[in-house]
């Protein structure tokens, strides 16, 4: 029987089908100490609609499909929705006999709900997700990995405002950590079980971690799951490509729930590393679903319709019509969301050029955007890169930005059957995060930058002197990190 025509919970023994390994395993039978060891990393995007895995080694990164609980119209995209049956079990989508449904996990982590509750309830889902995985890689790649002993490790994406918070950081940990450790338990999935394992956890860790990698099972270890801004893996693929470009870069994420925006520098460093400095960064909650609510609450419509966070973002007719208006009335409600969007990057880019990164060339020839993400096609978002694309577009202060809209290119070691180019962005952060933790590009984070100050930028005053306020070849200069600038100048 097909893989992709079982139920998820006939993976919890063999029922009748011999060669079939449960998902609870993480080894092949028989396996010895003899074989060889082979690494196997989990890149774990847990987006706010949908959640990407792409499991990798050196040679190739596998892009799990998710049928049959996928998104019709692509079967990389798993909704992020499970559900405890009568029966107590937690099972991927809707299930057979649905007792209590369970949905917008990561918008309320996103909203401040650290609770053990909403922990365990995500670390449920995700022991789900890491079941499948492990079972469809078992069972699909059997000829090439039975002969090995599989090293399993995890990199987790985290949203970019939130990859310096140690609270969010932490929580998002030990949910990984409960996660893993709940979806190697024989037999079902019970939400009693899993939330034992994520209190444990957070008591271990609380209690300052002397016994923390007690609780773990022996085939992984807390070190090997690792925490990464989720544009750094964005941008992973990019910058390993030959479209790769040094210096400025601003990536846009239009997800379900939130609009990230980096603007960061790509250089690399006398050592062979590629390094990552932030110069401005904000994540707010204006993704699609933001939008949505905005346009029903500030509209006339009581009907019951909303869209769904799994659905194609409908157009601004089809919205329109929804709702009873004109396009001219959707558009006139739009206004002060959009105002909203265009603030939050032009503030980004602002501060980036007045504050960090005054010399850059790319002022002049146009900054790369990869525009990314669910709702990067939805022209309230897209309008806002395509007139700085000619020659730039002026805002405030006098100051004129020019941009460049980049297609992230989909890498050859991707195995993604059905995936084309244009919709490699959606898998491009699972992707990134399929490297070796020390493959994967360093940040520096926005703190740790020090701001040019307001000064003449014809004074040398100011400048990094190795460089002379250049950035250095290639905006390589590892003093100043490709700025130009550094410390305060003299005259302040």
């Amino acid at each position: 029987m097909c893989w992709k025509e079982m139920k998820q919970k006939v993976w919890y023994g063999n029922q009748g089908i011999s060669d079939w390994i449960p998902c609870y395993c993480t080894q092949y039978p028989g396996v010895s100490s003899q074989y060889r060891k082979q690494q196997l990393v989990i890149g774990l995007d847990f987006g706010t609609a949908f959640t990407k895995v792409v499991i990798g080694e050196t040679r190739v990164g596998y892009a799990v499909p998710f049928m049959p609980y996928a998104d019709g119209r692509n079967r990389y995209l798993l909704p992020d929705v499970f559900t405890v049956e009568k029966n107590g079990e937690c099972v991927l989508g809707d299930g057979s006999e649905p007792a209590e449904r369970f949905s917008r996990l990561k918008m309320r982590l996103l909203e401040g709900d650290h609770s053990i509750s909403n922990q365990t309830e995500i670390a449920a889902f995700l022991a789900l997700v890491f079941r499948h995985c492990r079972g469809w890689l078992l069972n699909t790649h059997k000829a090439t990995y039975g002969d090995s002993i599989l090293d399993w490790n995890i990199n987790v994406g985290l949203p970019t405002e939130t990859c310096d918070d140690r609270v969010m950081a932490g929580t998002y940990h030990n949910i990984a950590q409960s996660a893993w450790q709940a979806s190697i338990g024989i037999g079902p999935l019970f939400l009693d079980s899993v939330r034992r394992i994520v209190e444990r956890n957070s008591t271990a860790r609380n209690d300052g971690g002397s016994d923390h990698a007690k609780v773990w099972e022996p085939n992984i270890h807390p070190d090997a799951i690792r925490l990464f801004p989720e544009f750094v893996a964005q941008v992973t693929g990019y910058v390993r490509s030959p479209s790769r470009q040094p210096d400025l870069h601003m990536l846009m994420d239009v997800g379900a729930g939130t609009v990230d925006v980096t603007i960061f520098n790509v250089h690399r460093t006398d050592d062979g590393e590629d390094k990552f400095p932030i110069f401005a960064r904000s994540v707010k909650r204006l993704g699609v679903q933001y939008l949505a609510r905005h346009r029903i609450e500030n509209s006339d419509y009581s009907g019951a319709w909303r869209p769904s966070a799994h659905d194609i973002p409908p157009s601004a007719h089809e919205f329109a019509r929804k709702i009873g208006i004109s396009e001219d009335g959707l558009n006139s409600l739009d206004g002060k969301f959009l105002r909203q969007v265009r603030d939050q990057m032009h503030k980004q880019l602002e501060h980036t050029k007045t504050k960090r990164y005054p010399l850059s060339e790319k002022w002049h020839e146009g900054i790369p955007v990869f525009l990314c993400g669910g709702g990067a096609n939805m022209s309230l978002y897209s309008c806002l890169i395509s007139p700085a694309e000619g020659m730039g577009t002026p805002y405030e202060h006098g100051l004129i930005y020019k941009l460049k809209r980049e297609y992230l290119p989909k890498p050859e070691r991707l195995s993604a059957e059905g995936v084309e180019d244009k919709d490699y962005d959606r898998l491009s952060v699972a992707y990134g995060l399929s490297f070796d933790a020390l493959d994967i590009g360093e940040i520096e984070k926005s703190g740790d930058i020090e701001d040019v100050f307001e000064v003449d930028l014809n004074r040398k005053s100011g400048k990094c002197e190795p460089c002379k306020g250049t950035g250095g070849s290639m905006g390589q200069c590892p003093k100043c990190g490709g700025s130009g600038w550094v410390g305060k100048p003299d005259s302040c």
